[in-house]
């Protein structure tokens, strides 16, 4: 029975952290009659303690919605049909919302998109944040005021003794996401799912809380979840890079790595749409841009109106027949980049049939 409990033990120290396998999220449409609609389609990774993924793509690609489904906060109409989300070795979607909320705030937390719909605007900041320490962490009263004037100032807010006691509404954006990030961080969660952490931030203050994630990272073994549109920041913190689009992964790499040879014709458009660095000329000392910005045409199509075959056919500079026929699957193209675009099936195998 040791020797048993000893290989068990092992095998559950050998696992990531979070492993997210086939992933599938559907919702109902309005007419129950409708076939539901696929908001995440058949998405997997890895990460492992101390490691960052970034989830990046245009708005309405999936991400949040992944994101979701791992803390569990699907709404009402929405629903994982199709594979697993293991965390710690245990599978999110078998678990009862009981059982959910011991780990949520604690184990796992998300830092939302939108402050001011995640903040209860009738209780005042400090108490927020001091709920989450009584509540998991079993702090008194005085002991959860001390921490939250601590995580309060880590996050940069200022005069944090005058800031615990507002509401929501008499802070500004920055201010609110700042104390959101706080409430995430009060546990010091094993896993931090961030939305979008830093948009009504300034760059002083987002530097610092990119610092905070990290630092996390590196002395707690904390993993991170990072939606993001910033391309700049994906470069500089995300070890594994995710490129959705209409649910689907369509590329995922390591960040040097894609960055150095993006595959996939809409990651490069979003690469190329990344603004430039202004130029400075000797005669002229006022920056100016060199050439107009890169643009992907057409927008996202939404969850109603996927086109068949490759979802991003209709925007492809690169589009062939095929594409337009049948859905490309994810194959590897070289080691750990794969990628969903038939310019490269007949040279690659899929991530299925890898030995």
């Amino acid at each position: 029975m040791d020797a048993s409990h000893t290989r068990q033990s092992h095998a559950r120290k050998e696992a990531p952290l979070l492993a997210v396998s086939g992933l599938t999220v559907q919702f109902h449409a309005r007419d129950r009659n409708a076939p539901r609609l696929t908001a995440v389609n058949d998405v997997s990774f890895t990460l492992e303690s101390g490691k960052t993924v970034c989830l990046v793509g245009e708005s309405g690609c999936g991400k949040t919605m992944t994101a979701l489904a791992i803390m569990g906060l699907l709404p009402n109409s929405g629903a994982v049909t199709a594979g697993s989300i293991y965390f710690e070795g245990h599978d999110v979607t078998k678990m009862t919302e009981k059982e959910l909320q011991t780990i949520r705030g604690c184990r796992m937390a998300m830092i939302f998109q939108e402050p001011m719909t995640a903040l209860n605007p009738v209780l005042r900041i400090g108490d927020q944040i001091s709920e989450v320490l009584r509540l998991h962490k079993g702090l008194s009263k005085k002991q959860s005021r001390a921490a939250t004037l601590s995580l309060l100032r880590q996050v940069g807010i200022p005069a944090p003794e005058a800031r615990i006691m507002d509401f929501p509404h008499q802070m500004s954006g920055g201010m609110r996401q700042r104390a959101l990030i706080a409430m995430a961080l009060a546990c010091s969660p094993q896993l931090i799912i961030a939305d979008e952490p830093t948009t009504a931030l300034d760059v002083t203050i987002q530097r610092q809380i990119l610092d905070l994630l990290g630092n996390l990272g590196k002395k707690y073994g904390t993993g991170t979840v990072l939606i993001t549109h910033d391309l700049g920041i994906v470069a500089e913190v995300a070890d594994t890079v995710l490129i959705m689009y209409a649910g689907y992964v369509m590329e995922q790499a390591d960040a040097a790595c894609l960055f150095t040879r993006p595959l996939h014709p809409y990651t490069q458009g979003l690469i190329q749409s990344r603004p430039a660095l202004p130029l400075c000329t000797e005669q002229n000392s006022v920056p100016r841009r060199k050439t107009r910005l890169n643009a992907i045409p057409g927008v996202v199509p939404s969850l109603g109106n996927i086109p068949k075959g490759c979802a991003f056919h209709e925007r492809c500079p690169k589009a062939m027949p095929v594409c337009v026929a049948a859905l490309p699957p994810l194959v590897v193209h070289t080691q750990g980049h794969c990628v969903r675009c038939w310019l490269f099936h007949n040279h690659r195998e899929t991530p299925d049939a890898r030995a």
